[in-house]
């Protein structure tokens, strides 16, 4: 265990992006899937809102999370 989280900060406001969501996560969905694999993941099934996090989630879990 880390006793220090990594912790980004900044404006979303002043940084004016152009994405639909937004991933906060900890070790256990990163050890199962790279920054590119879980937004492809969330991206492919936006369609499906009611799933969400859960989804997510599962699929960490089923590759060995």
């Amino acid at each position: 265990m880390i006793a220090e989280p990594d912790v980004l900060s900044f404006d979303l406001q002043e940084l004016r992006l152009n994405k639909p969501f937004l991933i906060m996560a900890s070790d256990g969905l990163w050890d199962a899937f790279t920054n590119e694999e879980a937004a492809l993941y969330v991206r492919e099934r936006l369609h499906e809102p009611h799933l969400g996090a859960k989804s997510l989630a599962m699929q960490a879990y089923h590759r060995g999370s």
